[in-house]
């Protein structure tokens, strides 16, 4: 039939024509000469031609169609369009762009971003809005009198000399690019906004000249030492990440000033500021004083990471929370708090007392009112006591972790919900207010609490690491979450039953046996790791487990257990019975694997359903309903082969070692098989079962927090003498991470390790290259180790750390971090992640990064190497990391305090920690 024969014709009344991502390489449309399309959407696809004499065509989207050029044929489509006054041929691989194209009169808008073009002249259209970001440019593109935003975010720009015509731009972008310097004489009269954020500038002209209407500017990530001169008319600043010193003395001048950025700098004092400031960001300075300024409006204040020793005077009316983190502050004086404050964040200060004042709500502040306080973050200060008026507060939040507290009041306030006080050294909590119980969150790890009293409607309960030894029968039926890890609980009871739980924790106690009964109907995250428990494991009670750990048991497992996403054993009987009876197993899971975290759908249905779908697209010519947007476009089962694509058939369990493992490079192909020529495994590969033995050198942590779900994942292969570890982040969910591990898995089964650098750097590339095809915004981050003796070889791309301790003090280091700074706002650490050394920066499109293999040598006195990923690493200063290392005794007491002085600091990603003794 040809494909002719699926052209349809499109009636004359059509205005808009969507044919986005339906995997077409020609349009499936005939269009009359009367036609009165007005829009042509086409993008993702593979579309190489463009019909011609759309008359009334006015806009057109070509992004994302993988083209190398614009051909001939293309561009006498282009050129046909009299009207057209929109073009986007966003995310291809263009080089060149024609200039007949982009001069033609009627244009106002084109959009070339994320392309390979490294010059342009539109100088003879009438455009308006141009947008070039992400491409190969060395200097501006050749514009016209007309155009009023240009946008050259992500390319090579050195200087602005060539940029002329720039009388009516009035924004302008070229954040990440390599600017030095911005001449004096240029000039954009009309310019509101300006973008020179991520480059190299040591200056800013002074701008009260070059742009006199400017009312917003980003020039954070640069190297400016000295504010420039502002016109009257800005509003907001964005000066991050720089090396400022000083404000100057006029900078409450600024009239119009609303908001002001100045974060990460080297401010040592704050003058006076303008009074219509709204919002004020300047953590992570080196502030000391601070001017008395009288800021009604004042909204949003974050002061966090400097050197204050006293609240800053700002007389406010409302500002309702204070960010006072990381400073030295020692005494609280209300008279200097906002009469709006509801949130004080006091954290990792030198406060020794919280005043009644504080949580009196009779007690007026400087303002003659009263204060509402509802949330205090008081963990790392010197804090002993609670005063009197604390229980007759109004707080439903209160951080004390990390205080020197030992002994609260024997009851709570009676609006409090949530209760921090982690590492506190307490042997009690304090019982439920007798008129009302809201308490829904206690987090009590490290202390030495025995027992927990009756709370009605606890939700989460985190006692790990204290001295409990029967597992509380009083917990309410609304619990959801449970962590009793590092106890001396010895049994369970025999009923266990809790209709809402859905994470339970209870990993490192003395558990012999599971429940006869079990019935936890919403259970998705089970750990009972290091156990002595025997006895068979299954999913009874289960329905809805999606992560079991397992390992360092005595348990066996049923068939059923490979319903579960993810499950970690130190056991091999499972993994036995599938290399014996691989079909049965194959086929009894296929029909019951679980794809979601509550229902359990029948694989075998779903994919004979999909084969009668694929089967009846075969038949179907390509359609279109008659509206606006054509929608639902089929493509038959062989176009999608022909296409590449791939079938939604049940993905298998189990792989064969067989798979083929090719590597992308030829050369790096004949190392690997040259390597692995001499002993094959035959293995094989349980996509969701991971086996962790039990090494007593090496231990690990992952927990999910608030995310949908642990995107992380770890390895651990050892040999006789060589280990080799892996930490996976894909930062959109699991299943690519997932794939990643399990791909390398079966790479380590196929060859077997082999500790060279040839080997190493081949697996490294092999798994990058399949985080950044799957994931090219994603962001997709690892860190590798392979360790033989005192030698190592790692690599880390993104976020993750390796991190290596001493046994004494004073000794920690990093051995490799993507970080270009590493500052301190509240309780994390922050840094600009280095574009370079990530498998696609979320800021940035196309980064395309091979994994760069390194090696170092153990030093006699090193005891642990750490490998953590950014969620661990963010919540903790070297001091605090360098402490627990030399108090930890074993590489698991390392992993299990990094993980909880995450959760204590409020993180709330997901955690994941590996950590290998060297002294073994």
């Amino acid at each position: 039939m040809g494909p002719d024969a699926s052209i349809q014709k499109l009636p004359a009344n059509e205005r808009t024509l969507d044919l986005s991502d339906k995997k077409l390489c020609f349009i499936p449309v005939k269009f009359s000469k009367k036609s009165k399309l007005a829009a042509l959407i086409l993008s993702k696809n593979q579309i190489h031609e463009l019909p011609k004499n759309l008359r009334k065509l006015t806009n057109l989207v070509m992004s994302f169609n993988e083209l190398t050029e614009i051909t001939n044929d293309m561009e006498d489509g282009l050129l046909s369009y009299p009207l057209i006054e929109s073009i986007d041929f966003s995310y291809n691989l263009l080089a060149t762009f024609p200039s007949s194209v982009s001069n033609i009169r009627t244009l106002k808008t084109l959009s070339l971003f994320g392309n390979q073009i490294t010059a342009l002249d539109c100088s003879q259209s009438s455009l308006t809005y141009l947008d070039l970001g992400h491409n190969q440019l060395t200097s501006p593109p050749q514009i016209p009198e007309t155009l009023q935003t240009l946008v050259l975010d992500c390319n090579h720009i050195t200087d602005l000399k060539n940029l002329k015509n720039t009388s009516k731009i009035t924004r302008l972008c070229l954040s990440l690019n390599k600017l030095e310097l911005i001449d004096h004489s240029l000039s954009f009269p009309a310019l509101t906004t300006l973008d020179v954020s991520r480059n190299s500038l040591k200056k800013l002209p002074n701008l009260l000249k070059v742009t006199p209407h400017l009312r917003q500017i980003d020039a954070s990530d640069n190297l400016i030492t000295e504010l420039p001169n502002f016109p009257r008319t800005i509003s907001e600043i964005v000066m991050r990440n720089n090396q400022i010193s000083k404000l100057p003395d006029n900078f409450s001048n600024l009239s119009c000033l609303g908001s002001a950025d100045f974060s990460q700098n080297l401010l040592e004092e704050l003058p006076a500021l303008p009074t219509v400031l709204q919002t004020l960001i300047i953590y992570d300075n080196r502030i000391t004083s601070t001017e008395v300024s009288s800021l009604p409006d004042l909204s949003r204040f974050y002061i966090m990471n400097n050197r204050l020793t006293e609240i800053p005077n700002y007389k406010s009316n409302s500002l309702s929370e204070y960010f006072l983190s990381s400073n030295q502050i020692r005494r609280i004086d209300c008279n200097l708090l906002s009469k709006a404050l509801n949130r004080l964040d006091i954290t990792d200060n030198e406060v020794e007392e919280l005043p009644d004042a504080l949580f009196d709500s009779n007690i007026q502040n400087g303002s003659n009112q009263s204060l509402k306080l509802t949330h205090i973050y008081a963990s790392k200060n010197k804090i002993k006591s609670l005063p009197p008026k604390y229980l007759e507060s109004e707080l439903i939040y209160l951080n004390l972790s990390e205080n020197p507290i030992e002994e609260l009041p024997k009851t709570n306030p009676p609006l409090l919900e949530q209760l921090y006080v982690e590492k506190c050294n307490l042997t009690s909590i304090p019982l439920p207010n007798e008129k009302s119980d809201e308490l829904i969150e206690l987090m009590a790890s490290y202390n030495r609490i025995s027992e927990i009293p009756s709370f009605t409607k606890l939700l989460i309960l985190n006692l790990s690491n204290n001295s409990i030894q029967n597992f509380p029968l009083n917990l309410p039926p609304t619990i959801k979450f449970i962590d009793l890890s590092g106890n001396e609980i010895a049994e369970l009871p025999d009923e266990f039953e809790y209709n809402e739980l859905e994470t339970i924790e209870l990993s490192f106690n003395k558990i012999s046996k599971l429940p006869s009964q079990i019935k936890l109907p919403k259970l998705q995250t089970l750990k009972i790791r290091s156990n002595p428990i025997h006895g068979t494991f299954n999913t009874t009670g289960l329905p809805s487990l999606v992560y079991l750990d397992a390992t360092e048991t005595n348990l066996t497992f049923t068939d059923d257990i490979l319903q579960v996403e993810r499950v970690l054993i130190s056991n091999d009987s499972i993994i036995q019975k599938i290399e014996e009876n691989p079909t049965e197993i194959s086929e009894n899971t296929e029909s019951t694997h679980s794809t979601t975290n509550s229902t359990t759908k029948s694989s075998s249905q779903s994919s004979q359903s999909e084969q009668e779908n694929d089967q009846n697209d075969s038949d179907r010519e390509i359609s279109y309903e008659e509206k606006s947007n054509i929608e639902n476009i089929k493509l038959s089962s062989q176009e999608k082969s022909k296409k590449g694509e791939k079938s939604n058939s049940t993905e298998k369990l189990y792989t064969s070692s067989q798979e083929n493992l090719s590597v992308t490079e030829n050369s790096s192909q004949e190392i690997f098989s040259e390597i692995s020529s001499s002993s094959k495994s035959n293995t094989k590969i349980i996509e969701n079962v991971f086996r962790f033995d039990h090494f007593t050198d090496i231990s690990y942590s992952t927990f999910r927090h608030e995310r949908e779900s642990l995107e992380d994942f770890i390895l651990i292969e050892k040999s006789e003498n060589t280990i080799f570890t892996g930490l996976f982040d894909a930062r959109s969910g699991g299943k690519f991470a997932q794939k990643t591990i399990n791909t390398l898995r079966k790479l380590i089964n196929e060859n077997p390790l082999n500790f060279t650098s040839d080997y190493f750097h081949i697996v490294c590339n092999k798994i990058t290259d399949l985080l950044h095809d799957k994931t090219v915004f994603d962001g997709s981050s690892m860190a590798v180790i392979m360790m033989k003796n005192k030698e190592v070889l790692f690599t880390t791309i993104g976020d993750p750390r390796i991190i290596i301790s001493k046994a004494e003090k004073g000794g920690v280091r990093v051995v490799q971090d993507n970080l270009e700074s590493r500052r301190r706002c509240g309780n994390k650490y922050y840094g600009q992640l280095t574009i370079s050394k990530t498998v696609g920066d979320h800021l940035v499109y196309g980064i395309d990064i091979k994994a760069q293999p390194m090696s170092l040598e153990i030093e006699e006195n090193d005891r642990f190497l750490v490998m953590l990923s950014a969620s661990v690493f963010e919540m903790l200063s070297m001091d605090q990391f360098d402490e627990i290392c030399c108090q930890a005794k074993t590489a698991n007491d390392v992993v299990m305090a990094l993980k909880y002085t995450a959760m204590a600091n409020m993180s709330s990603d997901n955690i994941s920690v590996i950590a290998i003794e060297l002294t073994q």
